[in-house]
């Protein structure tokens, strides 16, 4: 009764449209901080579908730099009108906005995605109960810094390579150290009700650690003060981010010499009231946030290397020498960046509307770890398509690597270790084979005697699945034609590249990076991914895909059986009991799997 009364209340049809309108115009110039330098410039309503209060709605924010040139953003234009019909179609309310975001000189990009949490969260008040936040294009990164109490009892040195360092081993001691857990967190803005104000830290900002060995006998229980056989502190300098601050330690001196207090009633200051009356108080998304970001993979080889059909030739390197075989041999390319997206857009569009529908199978590549298909087959209650040759393990290279991601299949898990630009495998010896593979045209240079030439040996002779590997495939049609969801779980491996460094608005924020790149060049439809190096992976995500939620509810659902544990010790103790928070989604995170198979 309480929806249908707020339903005939709540502006219908075109008013709706303008109230949208009303609301971005209080938000031009938007001072989140009042500090006289605006976090938000320009917003503008870009589009508006359905007016029915009972409704979820999805709330887009476009970047405005895509669509500045409005005759050569035509194409992405459409694309986004489509998405958006698309979504009003299997039951969503739709506001999109374009959004400008501040690029002022120094690093602000927590303070700026505290103003967007503020635009979202007067939607949600104002406009519509929330379905999910999509960011499409560059916008500010959460940098997530956690210090927490971690009790261990490997060897440890204090005071390395001092005059008076000392070893201790076959003891339990406390570390309380704080760390960047997360290159991009989408927990902050997803928690609207969350105290994220408060643990933001523009900076510079002194960050103490301590390291503590007890007495031998000492009481180490949690909130215990004991007495110190020896200890270590210190500090580092950082700026522009959130601190999670979970590990309080005072170190001073009584009666009986030197002591440390842990203080674990100081923590979770980052929740908000309910979340801290969870079994495990933490964070939980009130609304799932998914980026479809193609910046940081929209690199097109300079001019000079491409020959008159666009196709990377042989190059003479300049009076001799011999430059590295990628580094400053590429440049972004807005155009290219609109055509990724495009792509991406018309590859949702023929997903949702069955034009589309890869086999449905799962696929696991995984190296130095465990198969990852028992943990995708929850997702359908009964595969009819479960093909053994999709499941590759042990130490594959890259030749193993081409071949998997040239067989079409509905959801993927990438197992590997990784870093912010991509994959660990085996070493490739057949770079010609490697080459036949993956289309013929390398997409990738190397230095071979007095040329810069096409080729994969520099990029891929070491067994890193990365960028240039990926943009091979798919520049060739090896990749392309499909459409994949994707639970990775190499470590960092949705970390935007020199996130810790540099601003959101540098060109070099995000370059490169591994989990877009397999995205947008592995027929990527949503990707789910860690920002830290850990062990985790989200538990019951495949389960919750197969109930029939979307991607975004399965990366949502995490922290609630997270957040649920009936103790810290089967969730990894203090220093994984927030593991959650190093996960993010990729790609559109509306999407659900296709009926049928079930």
């Amino acid at each position: 009764m309480l929806s249908l009364l707020l339903a005939a209340l709540m502006p219908q049809g075109p008013a709706t449209a303008d109230a949208a309108s009303s609301l971005a115009a209080r938000f031009q110039g938007f001072d989140h901080d009042g500090d006289g330098q605006p976090e938000l410039i320009a917003v503008r309503s870009f589009a508006t579908r359905g007016a029915d209060r009972a409704r979820p709605a999805m709330l887009a924010l476009i970047e405005p730099r895509l669509l500045a040139d409005a005759k050569a953003a035509a194409p992405l234009t459409a694309a986004l009108q489509r998405w958006c019909d698309d979504l009003a179609g299997e039951g969503h309310d739709v506001f999109a906005f374009t959004m400008q975001v501040t690029d002022a000189a120094g690093h602000q990009d927590g303070r700026s995605l505290l103003a967007i949490r503020q635009f979202a969260r007067t939607v949600q008040r104002e406009l519509r109960p929330l379905s999910g936040i999509t960011l499409i294009g560059a916008f500010p990164h959460a940098l997530l810094v956690r210090t927490c109490n971690w009790w261990r009892d490997d060897p440890i040195t204090l005071r390395h390579g001092q005059a008076d360092a000392a070893t201790h081993q076959g003891c339990r001691w406390l570390r309380s150290y704080p760390e960047i857990v997360a290159h991009t967190a989408d927990i902050v803005l997803a928690d609207l009700d969350g105290a994220w104000e408060r643990c933001y830290r523009r900076g510079p900002t002194d960050l103490r650690w301590t390291l503590c060995i007890p007495d031998a006998g000492a009481d180490t229980r949690d909130g215990a003060t004991f007495a110190l056989r020896d200890h270590e502190s210190g500090s580092f300098v950082l700026r522009d981010f959130f601190e999670v601050d979970d590990g309080v330690v005072h170190v001073h001196t009584s009666d009986h010499g030197q002591v440390a207090t842990p203080r674990p009633h100081r923590r979770d200051h980052e929740c908000g009231p309910l979340d801290r009356q969870r079994a495990n108080p933490m964070a939980v998304p009130d609304v799932p946030v998914a980026r479809i970001d193609a910046r940081g993979v929209a690199f097109m080889p300079n001019p000079e290397l491409l020959d008159a059909d666009g196709k990377p030739r042989p190059t003479p390197l300049p009076n001799g020498n011999k430059p590295h075989w990628w580094h400053g041999h590429w440049r972004h390319d807005l155009a290219f960046e609109r055509q990724l997206l495009v792509d991406f857009f018309a590859r949702n569009h023929a997903y949702r509307s069955g034009e589309r529908r890869p086999p449905q199978r799962p696929a696991s590549l995984a190296h130095g770890l465990g198969s990852g298909f028992h943990a995708l087959q929850p997702a359908r209650t009964a595969w009819p398509d479960l093909d053994p040759a999709l499941d590759v393990g042990g130490a594959p290279d890259l030749l193993a690597v081409a071949r998997w991601f040239a067989q079409p299949a509905e959801l993927r898990t990438i197992r590997a270790h990784s870093d912010p630009w991509g994959s660990a495998f085996t070493a490739c010896k057949d770079i010609a084979s490697l080459e036949h593979a993956a289309g013929g045209q390398p997409w990738a240079f190397a230095v071979m005697g007095d040329e810069l030439r096409p080729s994969l040996a520099a990029a891929c002779g070491g067994g890193k699945l990365d960028f240039f590997l990926l943009r091979t495939l798919w520049q060739n049609g090896v990749t392309g034609r499909g459409a994949s969801f994707y639970v990775h779980t190499g470590c960092e491996a949705i970390s935007p590249p020199n996130a810790n460094r540099l601003p959101w608005s540098d060109p070099g924020h995000g370059a490169y990076c591994g989990g877009n790149a397999v995205l947008f060049f592995g027929d990527g439809l949503a990707l789910v991914g860690r920002a830290k190096v850990f062990y985790d992976e989200p538990r019951e995500f495949a389960a919750t895909l197969g109930a029939g939620q979307t991607f975004g509810q399965a990366w949502q659902r995490y922290f609630e059986v997270e957040s649920a544990a009936r103790s810290w010790s089967e969730i990894g103790d203090d220093i994984g009991r927030k593991r959650a928070y190093f996960w993010s989604v990729l790609g559109d995170g509306s999407l659900r799997l296709a009926a049928g198979g079930n």
